[in-house]
């Protein structure tokens, strides 16, 4: 924020240089804009995080069901099972972090909402508040990577455990087809 010297007084440009509208109309503005945003990004995070949670969730215990079921056949069940529960953990982890940055950034964002509602009213713009509560949210927003690394983390062991299973399977099969030597030939089968 800069200031501007009007005659001997000493006054703040307004906030995003919106010197055309009354302090009032620049509360209203913003004010209804962080609550749309708001709540359009609150519903969407929640949503999505949901679904992309519950998604891994149930790819990985689908695939620990599998290992399960079919640890018989396979020539390494404990490799896969191990890799489609890193899965499930990270799967888990993903949506905490997803719920515990909403539940960090919320704070902030509402003191920002019910700054602007206090200049609507009529209180000044106060840069120096307006600063501190950005920087919160700059702070907070700093950590938005784990989540997604999370959750790319579960994706990645489960097709890296689909891999183990599948190559589990096809190994084992190898042993357990008798080489085509072996087997009698169609002149040689009884009738």
């Amino acid at each position: 924020m800069g200031s501007v010297k009007q005659g001997s007084v000493q006054t703040r440009e307004p906030i995003y240089g919106q010197g055309g509208l009354s302090a009032r109309s620049r509360g209203r503005i913003h004010k209804e804009r962080y609550q749309r945003d708001f709540d359009i990004s609150a519903e969407q995070v929640t949503g999505m995080s949901k679904w992309l949670t519950a998604s891994l969730f149930a790819a990985n215990s689908g695939g620990v069901l599998t290992v399960l079921n079919t640890a018989d056949k396979l020539t390494n069940p404990d490799t896969a099972a191990a890799l489609f529960a890193g899965g499930l953990l990270f799967a888990l982890l993903s949506g905490t972090a997803i719920q515990e940055f909403y539940n960090q950034i919320s704070d902030p964002l509402d003191d920002l909402i019910q700054y602007w509602s206090e200049v609507e009213e009529g209180q000044p713009e106060d840069s120096d508040r307006f600063d501190e509560i950005v920087r919160r949210l700059s702070t907070i927003k700093k950590w938005t990577w784990t989540a997604p690394i999370l959750g790319w983390l579960s994706g990645a062991l489960f097709v890296a455990a689909s891999f183990s299973v599948a190559y589990g399977l096809a190994g084992n099969s190898e042993k357990t087809t008798p080489p085509p030597s072996a087997q009698p030939s169609p002149s040689a089968r009884p009738r």
